[in-house]
């Protein structure tokens, strides 16, 4: 429960200081410049025959200029529900703790083609992993970019760091990696749109996959609504822990 309202007041921090700049640039909404931003977030609390907690929030920032970009995210998903052990009593046990971020820097060849330097780290306390990092370097395609629907392709090689948990406590293991990226865009109505992210990170000993399926709506001014699905797919992961996990979202958005 700590952690959980670490995290929210945390949020209601940064919603604050999002809220005060986007009310003193209220005027400039047609120039934000090159800095662009998200935050997200969604708690459920319920209680009664059935308690329990769980928490989603992600934080995204964007730098956009003519020949660079960079896109910064940090995410956070927690859940804990209230189980009964063999005495009979009950307790909150946390079923779901997983932090990440990830930063890319490109350089725009072009309209059409960039360059890329990828960087990312989850901790996910289930997973069976202490971590794991991901160095990814390589080209990106435009193939389709207008008003009303994007496509993006990436690829090229990386290396990979995973500690594992168990057996073995402790022990790292590294592989050299071949990465293939997917981003698809389309914007369903004035005030909606429909977002999938798609990667495969295969290498001599394990290929991860992962997919993310979004659609966000308006709710008013910067105020909007996100589902999401995310699906990981592990070809081989630690003893005990299951190849592939989902996720179902249902959060806040305040774009800035």
């Amino acid at each position: 429960m700590k952690k959980i309202q670490n995290i929210l007041l945390m949020a209601i921090f940064l919603s604050s200081i999002f809220s005060n700049v986007y009310a003193e640039d209220a005027a400039k909404v047609e120039d934000k410049g090159p800095w662009t931003g998200a935050g997200e977030i969604g708690f459920l609390m319920t209680g009664g025959n059935t308690n329990s907690e769980s928490l989603n929030s992600k934080l995204t920032l964007d730098y956009t200029k003519p020949a660079w970009f960079n896109k910064t995210a940090f995410e956070a998903v927690y859940n804990s529900s209230e189980q009964e052990d063999e005495a009979g009593e009950t307790d909150m046990v946390t079923s779901a703790e997983k932090y990440m971020g990830s930063n890319k820097t490109g350089y725009n060849i072009n309209d059409a083609s960039y360059l890329f330097l990828l960087g990312e780290y989850t901790y996910d306390y289930f997973s069976g992993y202490y971590y794991q990092t991901v160095f990814n370097v390589g080209y990106g395609r435009r193939l389709i970019k207008n008003d009303r629907m994007t496509l993006e392709l990436e690829a090229g090689p990386g290396y990979r760091f995973s500690s594992i948990r168990e057996p073995g406590d402790g022990d790292d293991g590294e592989e050299a990696i071949a990465r293939l990226s997917g981003m698809y865009k389309l914007k369903l109505s004035e005030k909606s749109d429909f977002q999938q992210d798609v990667s495969v990170e295969t290498g001599k000993d394990t290929t991860i996959t992962k997919s993310v399926s979004a659609i966000t709506a308006q709710i008013v001014g910067a105020l909007a609504m996100k589902a999401s699905f995310t699906l990981r797919h592990d070809s081989s992961p630690p003893v005990d822990s299951e190849k592939t996990d989902r996720q179902t979202g249902l959060t806040l958005v305040y774009g800035f």
